[in-house]
């Protein structure tokens, strides 16, 4: 576990979604693939999308970690955002319920997905690599060291700020998929292991 506040927090929170992550294991092939209507993504379209997005953050951040340790930029004062990272942190909280346009190379893809059968151990292993860099990260003063956008690489962010946004849009999207098994009712044992998993965000 690290040390710094702000990256226990997170490697925390990482915990919750792997946990309720491994509860999806459970479903069937016709329950993940769920969705209300045709706009709507299923369990494992969110998954994928998650996936993919995660996967930019996480190249991001090994690559600037080791930058940020060989140019020696350490430090443990307490994290803060920006003012602009705050901002788009509060666009993408869970609570925040305006919809917010996946972009296109973000979108799920039938025929990525068909070739992904371990969608959900895959999504496991990820957050568990990126829980590491949470380890790998500690010691580093996460606002002096900035690493570029994944989608728009001339806008950097403070370290902090990436983890912060990479597990908050987890987050997000684990609401989502509880209100996908709660529009199934044959799901009981399994909503109720989601049952007010983020009423504290």
């Amino acid at each position: 576990m690290p040390k710094d506040l702000h990256l226990i927090q997170i490697s925390r929170r990482i915990d919750v979604i792997i946990e309720h992550a491994h509860h999806l294991h459970l479903l069937n092939s016709k329950q993940l693939k769920y969705k209300p209507d045709a706009k709507s993504w299923n369990i494992l379209e969110c998954l994928w999308h998650l996936i993919t997005s995660n996967q930019g953050y996480i190249d991001m951040l090994e690559k600037y970690i080791v930058e940020a340790k060989k140019n020696n930029i350490q430090g443990r004062d307490k994290y803060k955002p920006s003012w602009a990272e705050i901002q788009f942190i509060h666009q993408i909280k869970p609570q925040n319920h305006k919809s917010i346009p996946a972009p296109l190379s973000l979108r799920p893809n039938l025929r990525e997905l068909t070739l992904m059968p371990k969608v959900i151990d895959d999504f496991e292993k990820q957050l568990a690599h990126l829980k590491k860099l949470c380890l790998e990260a500690d010691g580093i003063d996460l606002k002096k060291a900035k690493i570029p956008m994944p989608l728009f690489k001339l806008i950097r962010m403070r370290m902090g700020s990436a983890f912060e946004i990479v597990v908050l849009h987890n987050e997000r999207h684990f609401v989502q998929i509880q209100k996908l098994l709660a529009a199934q009712p044959e799901l009981s044992k399994v909503k109720e292991t989601f049952a007010n998993v983020y009423e504290n965000l």
